[in-house]
């Protein structure tokens, strides 16, 4: 039977989930990688604008999943990648609106989920629970990186049981080759990997 991706993003159960998207990792304030800043510049962030559009001109949610430790909490860190930004200044504690990156073109109906630490959106926030409230079944994942939170999210998902769509042109990733060898060989094992255009194309033909 041929896949049918509008049944799959049917806007009656379906989210947009963008993935740190704030400045603290894509913008001006303390990216990680130069990989990352470029996708920051690049098209990825009006691909994952046109698709909250789209997303909210359909009735589908758009959450925003972003991380930041509190201020004046000394956290012990817990693995290799925690590490290897220890000796770089503190992110600066933003409200969500500042943390945020403008170029998502997030609207006050957004939501938007704040966790503390981890390496996933699914840990130590409300996603999963407030998902399932909404009866959403299907996840549309943005953001960064395919290496890393995205991956996780990625897996994470399936393993709630939700279906898993990614716009590839709507995301970023650390190293180009690895980046293709992950969308080649691991995410379509997990996920429905696909475009913007295609996502949009779903909810645009949606009546208004």
């Amino acid at each position: 039977m041929p896949f049918d991706l509008a049944s799959v993003l049917d806007p009656a159960h379906s989210a947009l989930v963008t993935v740190e998207l704030q400045v603290t990792s894509i913008g001006p304030l303390g990216a990680p990688h130069p990989d990352l800043m470029a996708a920051g510049e690049g098209p990825m962030l009006e691909h994952v604008a046109t698709l909250a559009r789209s997303a909210r001109r359909a009735g589908v949610p758009v959450v925003h999943c972003l991380v930041a430790r509190p201020s004046g909490v000394r956290q012990v860190r817990p693995n290799r990648l925690s590490n290897l930004g220890r000796d770089r200044p503190a992110a600066p504690v933003l409200p969500n609106e500042e943390l945020l990156h403008p170029g998502v073109g997030a609207e006050p109906t957004d939501v938007v989920l704040r966790r503390p630490h981890g390496l996933t959106p699914m840990v130590n926030t409300d996603l999963d629970g407030l998902l399932r409230s909404m009866a959403v079944t299907t996840i549309v994942l943005t953001g960064v990186s395919v290496n890393l939170a995205l991956l996780g999210a990625t897996i994470a998902a399936a393993d709630h049981s939700y279906q898993v769509v990614i716009p590839r042109d709507a995301t970023g990733g650390i190293g180009a080759d690895l980046v293709d060898m992950l969308y080649e060989r691991i995410y379509p094992l997990l996920a429905t990997v696909t475009t913007t255009e295609q996502v949009r194309a779903v909810w645009d033909a949606v009546p208004a």
